[in-house]
């Protein structure tokens, strides 16, 4: 095989990686969409009342303890295979990270902060809202930004099994041969 063999390849077949990276782009947006509309407003509310940190934690833990490919294997049974199958298995990789960064941000708001807004006269809404989410949001971003970081350190792309994009299956999305040796981590 010469070296100028992938080049060829890719410059022959732009719209297979066209295709392929818009589907991924399309699916990362989506999970994190749906584990930030999940997670977030509930790692607010549980930091606010500052009760939960064991269901917060714990469903941290399980889902970082949970490996996407047996999430995706046992959700094809419900799911079927496809786009919304995978997207579920990156929402539960997403979510848990999300949720324990949102709880951590707003639980540790300067207490001092908090208390001068109650003694302004602030309801429990409004200090959640002007006070504890504003001062919170570094550390929300951060829990935002952790899930794609931590899927493209896992592999490449996120697999698509068949059916998920434009119909192909999940072994024409990758170069056929022996894999890439890569540093362990």
């Amino acid at each position: 095989m010469r070296s100028s063999d992938p080049l060829t390849f890719f410059f022959n077949n732009l719209s297979l990686f066209a295709t392929k990276v818009v589907a991924h782009v399309e699916l990362s947006f989506a999970a994190i969409g749906v584990a930030i509309l999940i997670a977030i407003p509930l790692g607010a509310w549980l930091g606010h009342i500052h009760r939960g940190s064991f269901l917060a934690i714990s469903v941290s833990n399980i889902g970082r303890a949970l490996p996407s490919l047996a999430v995706i294997a046992i959700a094809i049974g419900i799911l079927g295979i496809g786009f919304l199958n995978t997207m579920v298995a990156l929402v539960i990789l997403a979510g848990p990270v999300i949720l324990t960064n949102t709880y951590v941000a707003v639980t540790e708001v300067d207490p001092d902060a908090v208390q001068a807004a109650r003694a302004m006269g602030m309801t429990p809404l409004q200090v959640l809202w002007r006070v504890e989410l504003p001062l919170a949001m570094p550390l929300i971003f951060a829990g935002v930004r952790t899930p794609p970081c931590t899927w493209s350190r896992r592999r490449r792309s996120p697999p698509l099994p068949a059916g998920a994009d434009s119909g192909t299956s999940s072994s024409t999305s990758r170069p056929t041969g022996p894999p890439a040796s890569s540093p362990v981590r």
